[in-house]
């Protein structure tokens, strides 16, 4: 039986925009067979999962470019089958990604046709959960929608970026743009006609073996 700090919280965020907190105790005991972390309603799903404390904010962000910052604490604790709560509100929209803030820590977002950008977390302001957000990159028919949203730290580590045909393209976070919200982004990965990003990653250093 693992031994968690009773301060620490397993958040999780879904598709249609629901969180959920829970206390990491309660999966101290996990049968070979799973355990149920949480009830979703039909056609949602499971889109991120983050260790937290209380002493956290998080950032949710949709497809459509919206996003949302509140604190941890403001929600409450849930038992492990029960559903969450509104994080979000969406309409004709879904969540992309979750992350939770740390200091001079920046939201790089990612658009379907190869567009992305940094904006300082200090930008967004602290709401209360369940409200529509603000705009965090401005979209258009030339960008695409939100595939991807993570908290970085300016310069540090690496993009990784796959497209829907399978091509992979790794740049420093450094070469990405720091922008306000409001701005579209640059060109992070080439597309030819009909492509588009699927997926991305960070990841902390590169080695490169001959």
């Amino acid at each position: 039986m693992a031994d968690f700090p009773s301060n620490e919280f397993l958040l999780m965020a879904t598709k249609a925009g629901g969180i959920k907190k829970t206390s990491l105790s309660k999966f101290a005991s996990i049968r070979r067979s799973g355990l149920i972390a949480m009830g979703l309603k039909n056609n949602d799903e499971l889109v991120a999962a983050r260790v937290v404390t209380d002493l956290d904010d998080v950032i949710l962000v949709s497809q459509n470019g919206r996003a949302i910052k509140f604190k941890v604490k403001n929600l409450r604790t849930a038992s492990r089958s029960s559903g969450g709560v509104r994080g979000i509100r969406l309409t004709d929209d879904c969540l992309v990604g979750m992350g939770t803030v740390f200091p001079d820590a920046y939201l790089l977002t990612v658009a379907e046709r190869g567009f992305g950008k940094l904006t300082s977390v200090g930008r967004y302001p602290i709401q209360q959960r369940g409200g529509k957000g603000i705009q965090a990159h401005r979209l258009s028919d030339k960008t695409g929608k939100i595939v991807a949203a993570r908290i970085v730290s300016k310069g540090e580590g690496y993009l990784v970026t796959l497209s829907s045909v399978g091509n992979v393209e790794c740049i420093p976070l450094e070469q990405v743009s720091v922008q306000s919200r409001k701005g579209r982004g640059v060109h992070i990965m080439a597309l030819a006609e009909g492509d588009s990003i699927v997926s991305i990653t960070t990841i902390g250093s590169l080695a490169i073996k001959a």
